[in-house]
């Protein structure tokens, strides 16, 4: 047998590879992160639409209107502590990446996670506390389960965006997904099985909550391993200390947004408390449950497909070629969200009692015909979220801190106005009103960031 030579030991055969195949395998990659993240949403949808249909048979109006109150207490820490963070943090994962720090990322996560623990269990009991000496202890109650509720929820949030960042879209989808079930499950079961009170649903919600921090710190662990495996050693990269002040930086003016934004995804719900009673929340929880769950659906598709393709193109270089790339996914994005959203408006212009009825109870039909108008104003809303992507690329997010405060302010003032003369129509036209203000001051927004830069008066003479 003759010896390999010296030539076949160092160079040794190799199959060609297709020229197409990297595109091939980037399609294909995109392919299964397309499905997944369908999935995720479509789970989602389902388990908020599952949660409408279930308390809404078993409870009252009274009741379901408590409910659909106090989950206004876990969206308010979400936008004011986990949001803000989660936003940073899915900014800041393609660089980490690209200068091997992403170690110092995850601790970070990890600590400020639990700083945002404490925050909320701390205005948890502020709030409870307020609620014993204003309202009822029966507030009370409600606002410390719907604390245990965001607690949960909010930390989940956190690895759920990095994971987003790496885009391990099936772990999102489960986590998400998973959540949104379980969580309709969870408070149905309570309800059904121990007493058909606002507080067992709250309970229940809480408790599923709880069991998704497990899995959300599952896949997390198996993130950081795989990536101390794969991650280059950091050579240029920042330390935790220049980390966290440009996180900071590009975090606080969200906290701003979740001032101001709560009045758009939960302040309207108390606007309409304190007119009509919580009967009439109990109905607009209703449509506003099914007019925003599929523009979340869309969105949430849209963003966690594209976001970190824009972001990563945008941290792939300074230069304007970079910025054309990264803002050319984001108009994708726009176009696909206007088609998507333009047919969720006209289903339900024809079909709103039909979905009413379906996803709820013969009680709530009477503000069917709501639907369609919350819709279109819900549209222009999550519009403006999906042109705010423009300024966030570049860094800007104290750029949206007027447009939020601009458009809540004229919801709570047209909500006030319009509530004690319309009722729950009022409160539409409110949301309508503030939607649409919101996505113009966005739209003008993205204007100015997407200008080229002016030439000086010395590169433009000759």
């Amino acid at each position: 047998m003759e010896s390999p030579t010296l030539e076949s030991r160092e160079a040794p055969a190799v199959t060609p590879v297709p020229p197409d195949s990297a595109g091939l395998s980037r399609l294909r990659r995109l392919a299964r992160e397309t499905m997944w993240v369908v999935i995720g949403q479509a789970l989602t949808m389902a388990g908020g639409l599952l949660g409408v249909k279930v308390l809404a048979r078993t409870l009252d109006k009274h009741e379901f209107g408590i409910v659909a109150l106090g989950t206004t207490g876990v969206s308010l820490a979400n936008l004011l502590l986990f949001g803000p963070l989660s936003q940073g943090f899915l900014r800041q994962w393609s660089a980490c990446r690209s200068t091997g720090s992403l170690p110092v990322l995850y601790r970070l996560a990890e600590r400020w996670g639990l700083r945002a623990v404490g925050a909320t269990a701390v205005l948890g009991i502020l709030g409870a506390a307020t609620a014993l000496v204003w309202a009822t202890p029966r507030w009370s109650v409600v606002v410390l389960l719907s604390c245990l509720a965001a607690v949960g929820t909010g930390w989940v949030s956190l690895p759920q965006s990095l994971l987003n960042a790496a885009r391990r879209q099936r772990d999102v989808a489960w986590i998400g997904g998973g959540a949104a079930v379980a969580r309709a499950a969870a408070a149905g079961a309570c309800v059904l099985l121990i007493d058909r009170r606002a507080e067992w649903a709250l309970v229940g919600q809480a408790v599923a909550a709880a069991g998704m921090v497990w899995l959300a710190a599952r896949a997390f662990r198996r993130l950081r391993e795989d990536d101390a495996q794969q991650a280059p050693v950091a050579t240029v990269g920042p330390g935790p200390d220049t980390l966290a002040r440009e996180l900071l930086g590009y975090s606080w003016p969200f906290v701003a947004w979740g001032v101001f934004g709560w009045a758009q995804v939960g302040g309207d719900r108390w606007i309409l408390e304190g007119f009509e009673g919580t009967a009439s929340v109990a109905g607009y929880a209703v449509i506003s449950q099914l007019a925003s769950f599929p523009l979340i659906f869309l969105t949430g598709l849209l963003g966690m497909l594209g976001a970190p393709i824009a972001f990563a193109r945008r941290a792939s270089g300074e230069g304007a070629a970079a910025g054309r790339r990264a803002r050319r996914a984001v108009w994708m994005l726009v176009g696909a969200y206007a088609l998507g959203a333009t047919g969720v408006l006209g289903i339900y212009w024809l079909t709103h009692r039909w979905l009413v009825l379906l996803v709820s109870d013969p009680r709530y039909a009477s503000v069917s015909g709501l639907l369609p108008a919350l819709t279109a104003g819900w549209t222009l809303y999550y519009l403006g979220q999906m042109l705010a992507q423009f300024g966030l690329l570049e860094g800007r997010s104290a750029a949206y801190i007027a447009p939020k405060v601009g458009s809540s302010l004229i919801l709570i003032a047209a909500g006030v106005a319009l509530c004690p003369r319309l009722g729950t129509a009022g409160l539409v036209w409110a949301v309508g009103l503030s939607g649409g203000t919101y996505a113009v001051w966005c739209g003008v927004i993205a204007w100015l960031v997407g200008r080229p830069p002016r030439a000086s008066a010395a590169e433009a003479s000759p």
